[in-house]
């Protein structure tokens, strides 16, 4: 191969992550907007946005190239983000995490089990694929959705999942949102369309068609999914077969 042709793939490779803190960088205005308008009606019950990091190394060697997109955080770096420093503080924090690797709830449960399904049980451990949620912004103090105006300014000042698409560029995308959060799907994507997969109710499983997705499907939190594991196995080896 012209090594010409072969550095330009090696920068490719290396510039992901380069990429994703430039667009973080890019949009520190919006974040100051948007802790300036929280401020305003006394709004503080809220995390450091969740930007992520990609172990290139694996993910580009992964059999398919998946996005697994979560609601919104449980908890999380608590910083105002406002320098490019605050954006490598969250991004380590994502990075120290290690998707779960020393916290065991349903969801990254699932992660590593879809991770296997797509790459092999040999597969290092979850590496191989992206972890994000649709909302970048969860309650300072818990689980769930965080004030809506939260998630309002957030869609306005700080709407980047488009953008994070383009760069990491998967194959696949699966939605473990669940049906009510839906309508957070088409503030991140405004055209997007929720259609059946034969076998199940739109609600238990569809796919999202819109302009910026891969291959990609919608189905239930794993919250909900392990009340009824052997279920929703099933429905997660329904995805995997297709992608």
């Amino acid at each position: 191969m012209n090594s010409a042709i072969i550095n330009n793939q090696n920068s490719k490779i290396t510039s992901i992550n380069k990429q994703l803190r430039e667009l973080y960088v890019n949009h520190i205005d919006g974040l100051n907007t948007m802790y300036g308008q929280l401020e305003s009606h006394n709004i503080r019950n809220y995390t450091a946005p969740y930007l992520i990091h990609i172990w290139e190394d694996e993910y580009l060697k992964a059999a398919k190239k998946v996005m697994i997109i979560g609601q919104e955080t449980n908890e999380w770096n608590d910083i105002c983000v406002r320098s490019g420093q605050d954006v490598d503080e969250v991004i380590t924090t994502y990075k120290d995490f290690d998707y779960g690797s020393n916290y065991h709830t349903p969801f990254w449960k699932y992660v590593e089990i879809i991770n296997k399904m797509i790459n092999g049980d040999d597969t290092p451990y979850n590496h191989s694929v992206v972890v994000n949620n649709i909302n970048k912004f969860g309650k300072g103090d818990g689980n769930g959705r965080p004030d809506g105006l939260v998630t309002q300014f957030e869609n306005k000042y700080f709407n980047v999942l488009r953008d994070e698409m383009r760069i990491v560029q998967p194959d696949a995308c699966i939605f473990l949102t669940g049906p009510d959060y839906d309508d957070d799907i088409r503030q991140k994507f405004p055209n997007a369309s929720f259609s059946p997969v034969e076998g199940y109710e739109t609600r238990e499983l569809a796919r999202v068609s819109a302009a910026g997705l891969p291959l990609a499907f919608r189905t239930y939190h794993p919250g909900f999914g392990q009340r009824c594991s052997e279920w929703y196995e099933q429905v997660l080896s329904t995805i995997v077969n297709v992608i």
